[in-house]
């Protein structure tokens, strides 16, 4: 255990020194020199030393307050064992101002272990002067703690102080019982004090003589190894009095004088050092006076008469009275002034959490209003949705059927002009009819493509194509048949207003190959191929019959169907270059029509 003046030691001071100069404005709880003070103040009192340890304990105390460390845990063990070293140096009123300041913090922060030590403490003051109804008090709040919060190793502390209570009122019976208590809990906790004065108290409570010897002799030893010099003289004055009671034992000289072989011992001589130093001279001054050394009797009853002298110590009881009046009165109004401010917070919460409902219910109510009006209106809007799609199929069948009925209607103006030009007897006119008829066919041929795919607003231009190609290759006789190659870039959809011109180009450009490139030395050959070109499209048409510059020639180029391309083409406001220069060939570069938003 370090001394009470290690802390001085010069490194220590260094450390101490830069840490002030390090923190100046902060709390360094954790510093090595806190802990090392508490320590050597709980020295201090174990060995019972008031004096020096009072006087290391304000130094302590004024360089905690110098570094604004007092807000510290350790600062307030220290103030703790600092108000034990008053108390031991009969200061009860100090002692008591420092131990009710420390149980408003204790109780405040929830220190369960300081609040329940300072109690017991308070108990103790109480106990010295005199005090017993306030000794029980605080010896009852203690035992609350320490049932509540099972503080075990505070049950001898709590055990000592309640059999010395029970021992002064009288109550042996309950003094035995909680003395063999703080006996029991001090070895298995191994509480070194507690187990010096547990051993005392049951010396001092046992009838048997022997039981007295044992345990005040228990108790001097555990002193001893305590470095208690001052209690392992008491607890000798005991053992000389109980082993001499009633006889002159042989030992009585040895034990009288191991009395005063400790009290040489003591550092610090207060007013119990020199109450045992009065006794021990006081009855080596009987023992001279009986053997008739009167010299010797004199001089020991002189010193007598001046330890007797500076053991009186008086308590002022007005003092620690008020003081304790206005402790209770304080922790009555912190009490009060609490249950005020939880009442105050109680009615708060109570205003926040019906707000608080007041508000959840608002908000489902408006969920739930909210949750019906989106249900209307979903059902609603189902319902709106199933007219809309009986509307569409209606529409669409309606559609289809209006397509399947312009085909007919066309197929009908074909077969009325089939029957017209089969008794037709001249060639041309025969030929005017078909071309008509074929034209007609190509549109009829529109409608079907519609009516068949379902899709009423885009054609598959390559599909169309091929059976425009099929319907001619069908018409046409065996001395008159063709081959065709169409080629394709993938998935080219039109609309049926850009359809339409191109069905009616591809038509005069066919009907005009089969009427003006076929020879009879090679079989006519028909190439269509469709390209698409970023918003564009380009048609490419190709026969492999030869166009000489004759008559035919010239009606080709200047001829009806001629007109009708380039009628056509207008319409797509598109690009075409027709060329007849030994093969016919046609381009054609073209948009999809855009629609009118009408």
């Amino acid at each position: 255990m370090l001394g009470p003046y290690n802390i001085y030691r010069k490194p220590v001071q260094i450390i101490g020194f830069l840490l002030m100069m390090l923190n100046l404005h902060g709390q360094r709880c954790d510093d090595l020199w806190l802990i090392e003070a508490k320590d050597s103040l709980e020295s201090c009192v174990l060995s019972y030393r008031p004096i020096s340890g009072l006087k290391f304990a304000d130094s302590v105390s004024l360089k905690i307050k110098s570094l604004r460390l007092d807000k510290c845990e350790s600062a307030y063990w220290i103030e703790y064992y600092r108000a034990e070293l008053l108390e031991l140096n009969s200061k009860f009123k100090d002692a008591l101002d420092i131990y009710y300041g420390q149980l408003t913090y204790a109780r405040e922060n929830e220190k369960w272990e300081l609040l329940t030590c300072v109690h017991i403490a308070v108990s103790r003051v109480m106990e010295t002067i005199g005090r017993g109804g306030d000794c029980l008090r605080h010896l009852n709040f203690a035992r609350n703690y320490l049932e509540k919060y099972q503080l075990l190793d505070l049950y001898a502390f709590y055990c000592v102080r309640n059999s010395s209570y029970h021992r002064i009122y009288n109550n042996t019976d309950s003094a035995n019982y909680y003395a063999h208590e703080a006996l029991s809990y001090a070895i298995k906790h191994y509480d070194a004090r507690q187990i010096a004065d547990a051993n005392l108290l049951l010396g001092l409570l046992s009838v048997n003589t022997d039981t007295a010897l044992y345990y005040s002799r228990q108790a001097q030893h555990q002193f001893i190894g305590n470095r208690n010099y001052i209690w392992a003289a008491n607890m000798a004055r005991k053992i000389y009095l109980t082993d001499t009671s009633g006889t002159q034992s042989i030992h009585s000289e040895p034990l009288l004088d191991s009395i005063w072989i400790f009290l040489n011992q003591v550092e610090d001589r207060n007013f119990l050092y020199h109450i045992f130093a009065n006794f021990y001279h006081e009855e080596k001054a009987k023992k001279f006076y009986s053997e008739n050394i009167f010299d010797s009797a004199y001089i020991y009853l002189m010193n007598s008469k001046e330890h007797f002298n500076k053991s009186i110590f008086d308590v002022d009881q007005p003092d620690v009275t008020q003081a304790e009046i206005d402790f209770i009165k304080s922790s009555e109004s912190i009490k009060a002034d609490s249950l005020a401010r939880q009442s105050k917070l109680q009615k708060i919460l109570l205003f926040i959490l019906i707000i608080g409902l007041l508000s959840i219910l608002a908000v489902v109510y408006y969920i739930v209003l909210k949750s019906r009006k989106i249900e209307k209106q979903r059902v609603q809007i189902q319902i709106q949705n199933d007219e809309l799609a009986h509307s569409f199929q209606k529409q669409s069948i309606l559609l289809s059927e209006i397509h399947h009925r312009v085909k007919n209607n066309l197929q009908l103006v074909i077969s009325l002009l089939t029957l017209h030009f089969n008794k037709v007897k001249d060639n041309s006119e025969y030929q005017y009819l078909e071309e008509i008829s074929n034209k007609v066919r190509s549109i009829a041929l529109i409608h079907e493509h519609l009516y068949n795919t379902g899709e009423f607003e885009r054609i598959e231009l390559k599909s169309y194509l091929r059976d425009l190609l099929e319907h001619y290759l069908a018409l046409h006789t065996s001395d008159a048949q063709f081959d065709y190659i169409l080629e394709s870039d993938p998935d080219i959809f039109l609309n049926l207003e850009t359809v339409m011109p191109i069905g009616i180009i591809c038509t005069e450009l066919i009907s005009n190959s089969l009427k003006y490139a076929t020879h009879s030395d090679q079989k006519l050959l028909l190439d269509f191929r469709l390209q698409k070109l970023d918003s564009k499209f380009i048609l490419k048409f190709q026969d492999n019959g030869k166009v000489g510059m004759d008559k035919a020639g010239a009606k080709y180029k200047s001829g009806m169907g001629t007109m009708l391309i380039e009628s056509m083409v207008r319409q797509l406001q598109a690009q075409s270059s027709p060329i007849l220069n030994g093969t016919s060939t046609f381009n054609l570069i073209f948009q999809e029509k855009k629609l009118s938003s009408l």
